[in-house]
């Protein structure tokens, strides 16, 4: 009796177990939530400035502004001042960092007139002078290293002002020289530097303009009667980079552009110390075409078809292939453009950098070919090798199977099977192991008993009647 109560109690307390077990194993099921995650990580780009700028390549454009920070450091050559006829290039604007004071050129005055307009009796203007002249001494200006070259006047109808257009120039020394590169302006940086510098133009209009007000701008003497020009402030205050320059004197300018006229002189010197006095070879990137021309340099007196004597320019062309002497690497007139001149006996030919990848030296593509002859040979040997180890393997197999044929058919028989021929009397089985099984079979069965037609590849066919080839058609 106390078994089967032992009994009925482990039964109840297993089917409490297993109850308690499914009411868990459920909740999962019943009270589990569907979740939402954002999948997304954001790591911020740092941009480690380098310790040193390369210098194998040459300045190029960056589309995405903070690239240009790899170029800090940089030393760079602003070449001379040129004006070349019927050719316009783009220029960087150099600007001070805050309003500068230059002199007036005393060949070139800055006069304010007031005049009033009136009508004579027949209804013709008259124009006469309604306050005394202003001579100005000095300009304010944000153009940098400047100086003032000339003066126009336009008369203004509207509020009866003798407008002076002054036209300023940078100073000689800004040019053939030498700046660094300090920092990359954009984003909020260049927003609140142009907001500064618009405040301190607002001040300088009220101070200096022709109607003057009260201004906190008392950095310069308002005795001096300062000409206030701005034209360098609208060419930069739209932009939407600003790079941040010193000079060898150690003060501070902004340039629109560095990529623009601006030389790297590190750049400049590791292609000089890399190609001037060596041999290099025509070797153009995949693609391009195998022949370009160049300016040699020379020109030619011709007379065109009205007669007049003019300059031709003599043209060069270079062949992929060709080996060039590098003569020299410098910036050639009028655009001081970077240019390598190349000679080859009594040829001469101006190329410039940007196709200088066209070029390798002769003893590094002499070295690439070597290497590449290498690599083809080792190549070739590795595919021998193989081919060896295949041919091996082949021959191997062979063995065996003529083997095995002999074996099982018999020497004469099987020496035939062995070497994959076939012969008039053979059976099917025979015939399999020497071809091995056909693509296709036509079987035909008559009143004197069934024919075969095995079909092969190339049109190569055998044909059984009850068994025994009879016929072989083999393409040869």
């Amino acid at each position: 009796m106390n078994i089967k109560r032992l009994q009925s109690s482990i039964v109840e307390n297993l089917l409490i177990l297993s109850l308690i077990f499914l009411i868990i194993d459920n909740s999962n099921i019943i009270f589990s939530q569907i979740t939402i995650t954002d999948p997304k990580i954001t790591i911020e780009e740092q941009f480690t400035v380098p310790l040193k700028p390369d210098t194998t390549k040459p300045i190029t454009h960056q589309y995405h502004l903070p690239d240009f920070k790899q170029y800090i450091g940089l030393e760079l050559y602003l070449p001379p001042d040129y004006k070349t006829e019927g050719y316009t290039k783009l220029r960087p604007t150099l600007v001070n960092t805050s309003l500068k004071a230059i002199n007036v050129n005393p060949n070139e005055r800055i006069v304010y007139k007031s005049y009033k307009y009136t009508r004579d009796s027949y209804g013709y203007n008259q124009i006469t002078l309604e306050t005394d002249s202003i001579e100005y001494k000095k300009i304010i200006t944000f153009m940098y290293n400047s100086a003032h070259i000339e003066t126009k006047y336009i008369m203004d109808s509207n509020d009866n002002l003798n407008r002076s257009v002054v036209t300023l120039n940078h100073s000689p020394d800004t040019y053939d020289n030498y700046y660094t590169l300090i920092d990359v302006l954009y984003g909020q940086r260049l927003k609140d530097t142009l907001i500064k510098m618009d405040k301190e133009l607002d001040e300088a209009r009220k101070y200096f303009g022709y109607y003057r007000k009260e201004s906190n701008f008392k950095e310069f003497d308002p005795e001096s009667n300062f000409f206030l020009e701005s034209s360098s402030w609208y060419k930069i205050r739209d932009k939407d980079y600003l790079f941040l320059l010193q000079d060898k004197k150690g003060d501070f300018l902004y340039s629109t552009h560095i990529n623009i006229d601006f030389v790297s002189v590190p750049y400049y010197n590791n292609q000089v110390a890399l190609l001037k006095g060596k041999e290099i070879i025509s070797d153009p990137p995949k693609y391009s075409s195998e022949v370009k021309g160049y300016k040699s340099g020379i020109t030619k007196i011709v007379e065109d078809d009205k007669g007049n004597k003019v300059e031709k320019d003599m043209w060069t062309r270079i062949r992929k292939g060709e080996v060039w002497y590098c003569e020299d690497v410098t910036l050639t007139k009028p655009e001081y453009e970077l240019t390598y001149i190349l000679k080859k006996g009594e040829q001469r030919a101006l190329v410039p950098d940007e196709d200088i990848k066209r070029f390798k030296l002769l003893s590094v593509y002499n070295e690439e070919k070597a290497l590449s002859q290498q690599n083809a040979d080792i190549v070739k040997k590795r595919q021998l090798e193989a081919q060896k180890k295949e041919d091996e393997l082949k021959e191997k197999k062979e063995r065996e199977f003529l083997s095995l044929a002999i074996s099982k058919y018999g020497k004469d028989i099987g020496s035939i099977v062995g070497k994959h021929k076939v012969q008039i009397g053979m059976n099917k089985e025979m015939c399999s192991d020497a071809w091995g099984k056909p693509f296709y079979i036509n079987e035909s069965t008559t009143i004197n008993g069934t024919d075969e037609v095995w079909y092969y590849s190339y049109g190569n066919t055998l044909s059984f009647k009850n068994g025994i080839l009879f016929m072989i058609n083999q393409l040869k």
